[in-house]
């Protein structure tokens, strides 16, 4: 590819000049973009200005650098990484395509704006950007901190100027997981689906350890791998893990039925022990009998008795 494309100067200045993989991969996109303003047709698909298509695995032989006396070329997790962080600062936004990654540059024209239908071939961009940098070197050139300091109203415009932020302790977690998963899985997709960030966020809330959730990635990578299937989403993992918590769950929540305790018998108190002398003059005491006329009472009444028992025999 011939030609040339223009750059604002103020870019040196923004945070990602510090992170060389990013402002390498940057450069690379804004140095690829149709540069058209009719745009081009490209494999089937119209590419407008300002976009380009790339596959992550073509990106990272782009991104081959020498180390030693060799090359070495950035994983594909790692650029997937540093493109997360470019959309994050509002400088590109991506598609996915058949033809692989649909990368847009973000205030495309602000980069590389015309005035009318001539261009110009100088150090700065031409057009708005140029005319507001030109005004504000005028003022002081001496004071060049200041001059710095006040154009980067203009980079909030072209991209988020919180590049170098250190990331949140749960955008590290997801990170993590993610690159973890990419790796694993052999993911082959642009991103991870909505559905899945959804997930990690879930993942997070519910305090699950990294370590437990790449376990469980390896165990479902090989399961899948029996039957000739592949791992393409968190939603197999957060199943085995809402399993996991179930089971938990009714552990913790089972109940035990205690043992009945029985009460305990109350001791009889010891009955008085009686005296010897007693007890052998009540032995020696003959047994009571029965006066001659209890007797014959006795007697008469049983009579009765038995007669009232015929005439009701008799009667019926």
């Amino acid at each position: 590819m011939g030609g040339f494309f223009k750059i604002y100067r103020e870019i040196f200045q923004h945070e990602i000049f510090k992170d060389e993989l990013g402002f390498r991969l940057f450069m690379l996109i804004m140095g690829n973009a149709v540069y058209e303003k009719e745009g081009i047709e490209h494999k089937g698909m119209h590419l407008q200005r300002g976009q380009w298509v790339r596959s992550y695995r073509r990106l990272a032989s782009d991104l081959e650098r020498k180390e030693g006396r060799g090359y070495k070329k950035p994983s594909i997790s790692t650029i997937k990484r540093v493109v997360d962080r470019l959309i994050k600062s509002h400088l590109v936004t991506i598609s996915e395509t058949d033809n692989g990654t649909l990368f847009t540059v973000v205030n495309y024209e602000k980069y590389q704006g015309v005035t009318g239908d001539t261009e110009t071939v100088s150090g700065t961009v031409s057009g708005s950007l140029e005319e507001r940098y030109r005004n504000k070197t005028k003022k002081d050139k001496k004071d060049k901190e200041e001059i710095y300091d006040d154009d980067a109203d203009l980079w909030k415009e072209l991209g988020s100027d919180s590049w170098g932020q250190e990331p949140t302790p749960q955008q590290k977690y997801e990170n993590e997981i993610k690159s973890y998963f990419f790796e694993k899985a052999k993911f082959e997709k642009l991103d991870l689906s909505n559905n899945d960030y959804r997930l990690l966020g879930q993942f997070w809330e519910k305090s699950i350890s990294i370590d437990r959730i790449k376990e469980v990635i390896d165990h479902s990578v090989r399961t899948l791998a029996r039957n000739g299937e592949k791992l393409n989403s968190l939603v197999y993992i957060a199943r085995i893990i809402e399993k996991e918590e179930k089971k938990k769950q009714a552990r913790k929540h089972q109940q035990i039925v205690p043992f009945k305790q029985s009460k305990p018998k109350q001791q009889q108190k010891p009955s008085t022990p009686v005296p010897m002398a007693f007890r052998e003059a009540k032995e020696q005491q003959p047994e009571p009998k029965a006066s001659p006329q209890a007797l014959a009472e006795f007697e008469r009444l049983k009579q009765e008795l038995l007669e009232k028992t015929r005439r009701a025999g008799t009667a019926q």
